[in-house]
């Protein structure tokens, strides 16, 4: 009996875990604005699908956490943020609704689209 209880326990937390991973299209989403919030501009940006330009030109992450910084000073960084919802299109794209409140009292509602790109959900960067 307490072999079955265990097994259940072990199926639940395996469960519970799946469903806060990061692999989802909110999981991701939730990761990069946390990194955003905490000025880790350089963790947000690992959640960005290809960073390739519209050029043969390939955009650095850098460049891309350097944009980021620059654009999170300009509003006093993000004060707060609340995943409103998601739509999922199909296995390899959905859209991920966004409400987020800036310290300079701005507030802006957007919807993220969100790519499977080698088997994991990334942030499509040159969307909006």
């Amino acid at each position: 009996m307490k072999k079955v209880s265990l097994c259940c326990l072990a199926a639940a937390f395996v469960i519970l875990f799946a469903a806060c991973s990061k692999n989802t299209p909110k999981g991701v989403v939730k990761t990069y604005y946390s990194e955003v919030q905490n000025q880790q501009y350089d963790k947000a940006v690992l959640c960005f699908a290809n960073l390739n330009g519209d050029g043969d030109e390939e955009v650095s992450m850098q460049d891309f956490a350097g944009k980021l910084e620059s654009s999170m000073k300009s509003v006093d960084g993000l004060k707060s943020y609340e995943v409103l919802g998601d739509s999922i299109c199909n296995d390899s794209l959905a859209y991920v609704q966004v409400k987020c409140v800036f310290g300079n009292g701005e507030e802006e509602d957007s919807k993220v689209k969100v790519v499977k790109q080698d088997n994991e959900w990334k942030i499509d960067p040159l969307s909006k």
